[in-house]
């Protein structure tokens, strides 16, 4: 499977969770973090069910996210370690942990 079949014009970002890039996270070989950034769109788009498959390599990346089929190829596998890393919350980079609270910060406070 070549990178081809997922490409698009669009550059694939995680401001949240990587707000410096993907190379400079610390987690991804120069590699994956290409792989991510060329193909992510695509990948995500699949994921949400934004855009059917148009090929087989979609389609089994698509089984690969639904956890039906094993990741065998780089882009399978950039993509899983990608999920993963953001699932677990391993963020590098100088981005602030993401913080539940009940409390409505939009009420103003009597300080």
């Amino acid at each position: 499977m070549s990178t081809t079949s997922f490409s698009s014009e669009c550059i694939f970002y995680d401001t949240i969770h990587y707000p410096h890039d993907f190379s400079r996270a610390g987690i991804f070989t120069k590699r994956e973090a290409e792989i991510l950034n060329k193909c992510g769109y695509i990948i995500k788009q699949l994921a949400l069910g934004n855009i059917k498959p148009d090929n087989d390599d979609q389609k089994h990346m698509l089984g690969v996210i639904k956890g039906m089929t094993e990741a065998e190829t780089d882009v399978e596998k950039a993509w899983l370690k990608y999920q993963s890393a953001i699932n677990k919350g391993i963020v590098k980079g100088n981005s602030l942990p993401v913080i539940e609270s009940d409390v409505d910060i939009t009420e103003q406070s009597e300080w």
